[in-house]
């Protein structure tokens, strides 16, 4: 069996990777009978962990872009609140970068359309600002 994180063969039965460290999920490998006699990995396939395709950093990921998306849509009129959340779509992003390998490019969208939001409702603000300057000048 192979390590699904490097490559590097792995006996039968070990909990981890020799090579890199990783988790090896024995429960998730299935023989695959059309492959038996092929010499592809002995006939083995490794189906990937549930937890790596719908968990361990997905849901964050998917709320940075929500977050971004959110505040990138109210920052024309609520440059509050769009501030707000952008940094927490920001904040969300950045940790799953950091933390979780997978749902990269959701992180990475959301850190984008943070950072636009960002940009956006300071615009907004200032824009607002000098609105209300040369309209009611100093009070």
């Amino acid at each position: 069996m192979k390590c699904a994180n490097c490559g590097n063969e792995i006996p039968e039965g070990a909990s981890f990777c020799s090579a890199c460290g990783e988790k090896v999920h024995n429960e998730y490998v299935v023989q695959d009978d059309e492959q038996n006699n092929q010499g592809n990995n002995g006939g083995y396939r490794q189906n990937p962990p549930m937890d790596d395709m719908f968990g361990q950093g997905n849901g964050l990921a998917i709320a940075s872009m929500v977050c971004g998306i959110c505040s990138l849509v109210l920052s024309c009129c609520a440059s509050t609140l769009s501030f707000i959340l952008a940094l927490v779509g920001c904040a969300l992003g950045i940790y799953v970068l950091i933390r979780h390998k997978g749902s990269r490019g959701m992180a990475i969208a959301g850190i984008a359309c943070s950072a636009v939001a960002i940009l956006a409702s300071v615009v907004v603000s200032i824009l607002y600002g000098l609105f209300a300057f040369f309209e009611y000048g100093w009070y």
